[in-house]
């Protein structure tokens, strides 16, 4: 039997259109909340921002581009996905669950939250949580962290 051949074809074209539509569809995100150190920023599926910052102490309002927004959804969508993003529901459970591997401290971290009308979902993103095995996904998020235009003050 031959892939290119037209029976076969038909006969596996059923299969295959099976098999995508099982395969699920990133869920609608209307919005996602962001809480760094010392800044909490909202973002909806336009690239429209407000943040609020604690020092110094300002609030303020910001338009990602199409290629920023695209970029900061592409690297949260892994983290969306992981095991470590929980529901709300599981919120309180999550935070009093330690770091299982090597910890250091002082290195911050960013809680992410994403709502649509089927999705409510968290991760937290501890950056002293395994560091050296986070380092890729961690430089990632920093970087998309970095982008945005929310503080007088760099993050760490």
């Amino acid at each position: 039997m031959r892939i290119g051949n037209p029976s076969t074809m038909c006969r596996l074209l059923p299969i295959l259109l099976f098999a995508s539509a099982c395969t699920p569809s990133p869920p609608r995100i209307d919005r996602i909340d962001l809480w760094l150190p010392g800044v909490e920023v909202r973002i909806d599926a336009q690239g429209k921002g407000w943040f609020r910052e604690a020092e110094p102490r300002r609030e303020g309002r910001f338009a990602l581009t199409a290629p920023q927004l695209t970029e900061l959804m592409a690297t949260l969508e892994p983290l969306r996905r992981s095991k470590d993003a929980f529901p709300e529901s599981d919120m309180w459970k999550r935070m009093r669950t330690p770091c299982t591997g090597h910890y250091v401290t002082d290195q911050g971290g960013v809680n992410v939250h994403w709502t649509g009308p089927e999705l409510d979902r968290w991760a937290m993103v501890d950056f002293g949580c395994e560091p050296d095995n986070n380092a890729d996904s961690n430089a990632r998020l920093y970087a998309v962290l970095h982008s945005l235009p929310v503080r007088a003050q760099p993050l760490p």
